[in-house]
């Protein structure tokens, strides 16, 4: 569930402030042609449409600022690892870690080692990932910058989920607290809503059940303001999980019915199942509880 939940955060991780800078006529308008298709990325939800949009601008991306190339190349280092083409992801992160030690911005530097941990982490590859991740720190950690600590907050989620995967779960829930707190400094509501979620999971393997539920609820609270349908089937899901476990049968039912509610509204396939299934399953167990009366 928590290498899903990074996968689909992917594309959320940029936030991307571009220099206006002036240059002649002709580079301006390279610039803001490049600038306007990075813009689209942003909110494009298909990835390799993405992919197909960027690469139509392959040879105008030479054309441009140091600051859009590199950005422009972290793009596409993201939107490879989000279809699993890890080799094409390397490539192009490469490149824009090169324009990064050239141009010395630490934020795009920072960004190009926390995307390389996620690829790495979709991988598998724990230990390569936390390589990358202890870059980031390195380079963002006591560092009085919004945009800096903005990646720092997303790392330390992302360190967190690693040591979730490696099943050190007290080191999980250190570092994914660090993160809820600086995600809070930073007022990032989308990043605070992922760490409560991400908190709820790590509370539920320890079976800390209560604060499990304290820290979905808000969660949720958060994925509604935000709208995210996505999000909310997980939350969702996992409130039902748990008070399955606590043998609550009927809240347990009802919050599998609401993720499965928010998966028809998303259209997602596999959640619209996965919720159908658990919802039939715990009527299964309130018809068995019955009989047992």
């Amino acid at each position: 569930m928590l290498v899903q939940l990074h996968k689909v955060t992917l594309n959320r991780l940029l936030y991307i402030i571009f220099l206006c800078v002036t240059f002649f006529a002709n580079s301006q308008t390279q610039n803001e042609k490049l600038k306007k298709v990075l813009d689209q990325f942003m909110v494009t939800e298909n990835p390799r449409e993405g992919i197909n949009n960027l690469l139509l601008y392959k040879d105008i991306a030479k054309q441009t600022s140091d600051s859009l190339q590199g950005h422009y190349y972290l793009n596409l280092g993201i939107a490879y690892g989000q279809v699993n083409h890890s080799d094409s992801s390397f490539l192009y992160l490469k490149k824009a870690e090169k324009i990064a030690k050239k141009s010395k911005s630490d934020f795009l530097l920072a960004m190009v080692y926390n995307t390389r941990g996620l690829v790495y982490m979709g991988k598998a590859e724990y230990e390569a990932s936390l390589d990358a991740y202890q870059k980031v720190m390195k380079l963002t950690e006591g560092k009085n910058d919004l945009q800096l600590n903005d990646v720092l907050s997303k790392t330390y989620g992302n360190v967190g989920g690693v040591y979730y995967q490696l099943g050190q779960i007290d080191k999980a829930l250190e570092t994914t607290k660090k993160s809820l707190v600086l995600s809070e400094t930073i007022q990032d509501t989308t990043d605070i809503a992922l760490n409560h979620l991400r908190l709820a999971m790590v509370y539920n393997d320890l079976n800390e059940l209560d604060y499990g539920i304290k820290h979905l609820n808000k969660a949720r609270s958060f994925f509604k303001d935000l709208n995210n349908q996505t999000m909310l089937v997980y939350a969702e899901s996992n409130l039902g999980k748990i008070f399955l476990k606590q043998r609550k049968l009927n809240s347990a039912f009802t919050h599998y019915k609401l993720a499965h509610e928010y998966a028809k509204v998303m259209g997602g396939q596999e959640e619209y199942i996965t919720t159908l299934l658990a919802m039939a399953n715990v009527k299964l167990e309130q018809n068995n509880a019955s009989q047992a009366q």
